[in-house]
């Protein structure tokens, strides 16, 4: 053995001893190496270059792609379910074929990122609005722009239910009711904060708005005067970022940047439970996104920055489930006992609420997914993405 170590270690020796120059015994073998050296770079190149163009697994069946940017707002008209408007941050919205992906209009003439786009109850008239505050209202039909109004900040568009009046909260803390297309409007004063999100309630006639501040209001459209306001201790601690209403309209759920869910009574404004619905999440952002309740149980479900979705039971305040995501949850839907989130990863997910587990994954976007909107009968969802695309999915699972 010690005389086999020794060999070797001449071995060593005699081979660091070869001099690779480029004239002389050697210069062959220096070329030789070098060659091999620069095929083996390249290949490693190539690999690199094959690697980048690998295709993606994509579940989508129709990729919209005239946006240029990040497509921030989507929204499917509710009569047909027919036709989307995507609105980004190309200061363009796209109003287009959900069957083919065809462009129908273009919503030409907005000077900052388009971050709401809505189609009115009956699917007549779209609203698109920019981060500048300028709102306009086109015709289906006809692609006509038959009014537009300027204001500040957008925080928020709504379209009431079963009317052509048209909704929007500015960074000012006001919002503003107007008549489509004569533009009648009404305005509702801040008390100082910026108003930042808000709910229709089924009447028709009052509607919930939250605060930069924490605070709920519940406004009396006809009086122009809220009904309760909730403030102090009771409200949340930071800006309140999303709203839902349950079904025969008594609970309001409010879901908050400081990560907490308040549930609170449309009656006489009494908070009735406060319940921290994100998991906490070490430097990163806890935000409730999205909030909704299901139409058949007392259940609730939110949706945050930290990849939470959380399964909340109303009568008993429990939370049921956690259903974790690897990046933070921008929307949800319900669809009896299911639920569809919208991921910053780029995937919409189909989660079980009676079981919390995840049973569909749909794949396609490259960047994270900002928006959703599902068709009425839940059979076809379109998401928009920082990819500057929109996709379509069919949501319809085998054997259902």
């Amino acid at each position: 053995m010690e005389e086999g170590y020794d060999d070797e270690e001449e071995n060593f020796e005699i081979i660091e001893e070869i001099e690779l120059d480029d004239e002389g015994p050697n210069a062959e073998l220096a070329y030789n190496i070098e060659e091999m050296t620069v095929d083996n770079e390249e290949n490693i190149d190539q690999t690199n270059e094959d690697d980048e163009f690998v295709e993606e697994r994509d579940d989508s069946d129709l990729t919209f792609s005239q946006h240029t940017a990040s497509v921030f707002c989507v929204s499917m008209d509710p009569s047909s379910c027919s036709h989307v408007v995507s609105g980004g941050e190309d200061d363009k919205a796209f109003v287009w074929k959900l069957s083919d992906g065809k462009v129908q209009f273009t919503c030409d003439g907005h000077k900052d990122s388009v971050t709401y786009a809505e189609f009115s109850y009956d699917s007549k008239y779209v609203a698109t609005a920019d981060m500048s505050g300028l709102i306009k209202v086109w015709l289906l039909d006809s692609g006509d722009e038959v009014w537009s109004f300027e204001t500040s900040d957008i925080e928020w568009l709504e379209w009431h239910h079963s009317a052509h009046v048209l909704f929007a909260g500015t960074a000012d803390g006001e919002f503003w009711m107007w008549k489509i297309p004569d533009g009648a409007c009404k305005t509702y004063q801040s008390h100082g904060p910026k108003t930042t999100c808000s709910r229709l309630l089924k009447d028709g006639k009052r509607i919930c708005v939250g605060y930069g501040d924490g605070s709920l209001k519940l406004w009396d459209l006809k009086a122009g005067n809220h009904d309760f306001h909730v403030t102090g201790g009771y409200a949340h601690d930071q800006s309140v970022t999303c709203l839902d209403i349950n079904e025969d309209s008594t609970v309001l759920a409010s879901g908050s940047e400081e990560g907490v869910l308040k549930l609170t009574h449309i009656g006489n404004g009494k908070v009735l439970g406060s319940m921290e619905a994100a998991l906490s999440k070490e430097d990163g952002d806890v935000s409730i996104e999205a909030v909704r309740f299901c139409s058949k149980q007392p259940i609730v479900a939110t949706a945050s920055l930290s990849g939470n979705l959380g399964i909340w039971d109303v009568t008993s305040q429990r939370l049921r489930h956690q259903c974790q995501h690897p990046a933070g949850v921008t929307q949800l839907h319900w669809e009896d006992s299911l639920v569809y989130t919208a991921c910053l990863d780029g995937i919409l997910r189909l989660w079980d609420a009676r079981s919390g587990s995840c049973e569909r994954e749909w794949h396609g976007h490259t960047a994270p997914i900002l928006d959703m909107a599902v068709s009425r009968d839940s059979s076809v969802v379109v998401t928009s993405s920082d990819d500057a695309t929109v996709k379509r999915y069919n949501l319809v699972q085998p054997g259902r």
